[in-house]
């Protein structure tokens, strides 16, 4: 999930307030993959984890992300596709990311 719960309170994986309101938090910060991007998308292993990743992500992020991202549809169109507002496709599409982006580092990449 792209953010801990503790003591009630909602902590996003972004700095919030000051100078650095925005950036991401330390231990939050995407790890470097070490693959340039165009090698990583002809890697079938690869592609077929990003496949699982997907296939565990909740039903409406899985559908936002596919139509939006996979199939390269407008905002407008997958709005109306899904019922939902742009600004909750932006909220999905962002968490779809984040959970993407845990999914494959924690099964893909490994020490």
């Amino acid at each position: 999930m792209d953010a801990n719960y503790h003591e009630g309170k909602e902590e996003l994986p972004f700095q919030s307030e000051g100078i650095r309101a925005g950036s991401w938090k330390e231990d939050r910060t995407p790890q470097d993959w070490g693959i340039a991007p165009d090698a990583a998308m002809e890697n079938d292993e690869l592609g077929n984890m990003l496949l699982h990743c997907m296939s565990i992500l909740p039903e409406k992020w899985r559908a936002v992300f596919s139509l939006r991202v996979v199939d390269e549809l407008d905002t407008e169109t997958v709005c109306k596709e899904l019922d939902i507002t742009s600004s909750n496709l932006w909220v999905i599409l962002h968490r779809a990311k984040l959970q993407l982006r845990e999914c494959v580092e924690r099964n893909w990449f490994t020490d």
